[in-house]
């Protein structure tokens, strides 16, 4: 199967996989917790063409470098597709000339999900405050009531995939990115080459780091 038509079909299976950034409560996630890879698979990829599916050119590109970046980290033979693509991602034809012309052995794929809206609801509460007063033996007492409060935060969910190109492409490493925080060029370079690729590593998607001189 082609590698991008077959990565249409498990779109939607690929959504129950999770990669969670921020947590359900809403602050950051210091480290990947959680994807799925095909237990199969035991060959790490060391040629990859790196595809990210963005209706905006820049974020297009701040995707597609900040996964080069980190698999130059690890020796592997990476290559943007915007370098040759410029005015979109190439269709799976494209890919699949790509694959065929250059010996990638794999191809990592990023693209937008449709976002979500996640609800959060702070119970309400009250707060007494007792006081004495020096003229009577009597308390004084304040009672403070605050009414329970519903916030809705927009889910944005990256799905990321890594394709074995031999044998006409074979999905081996699938997860979801989730965040309600705004996406900018410093977190992508973050997640992309550091959190996501070291994860691929330790997974055997990827060689292990080589060692510093």
């Amino acid at each position: 199967m082609h590698v991008l038509s077959a990565f249409r079909i498990l779109r939607l299976a690929s959504l129950t996989l999770t990669l969670a950034l921020v947590p359900a409560t809403g602050h950051a996630a210091e480290k990947v917790q959680s994807q799925w890879k095909d237990p199969a698979w035991k060959t790490p990829l060391t040629n990859v063409y790196v595809v990210a599916v963005r209706p905006s050119a820049e974020r297009r590109i701040w995707w597609e470098d900040g996964f080069v970046t980190g698999l130059t980290r690890y020796h592997v033979r990476a290559i943007a597709s915007y370098k040759k693509f410029r005015d979109a991602p190439p269709d799976t034809q494209q890919v699949i000339a790509e694959v065929r012309a250059n010996g990638y052995d794999g191809v990592l794929v990023t693209s937008r999900l449709p976002d979500a809206t996640r609800q959060t609801t702070t119970p309400a509460s009250m707060t007494v405050e007792e006081r004495r007063s020096f003229t009577s033996i009597y308390p004084v007492v304040q009672t403070e009531t605050q009414d329970a409060r519903t916030v809705e935060n927009t889910v944005r969910s990256i799905l990321v995939e890594v394709w074995a190109a031999g044998g006409g492409g074979r999905l081996v490493w699938s997860g979801v990115l989730r965040t309600n925080q705004d996406v900018n060029y410093d977190k992508v370079l973050k997640v992309a080459s550091v959190e996501l690729v070291d994860r691929l590593s330790k997974d055997g998607i990827l060689p292990p780091l080589p060692p510093k001189n």
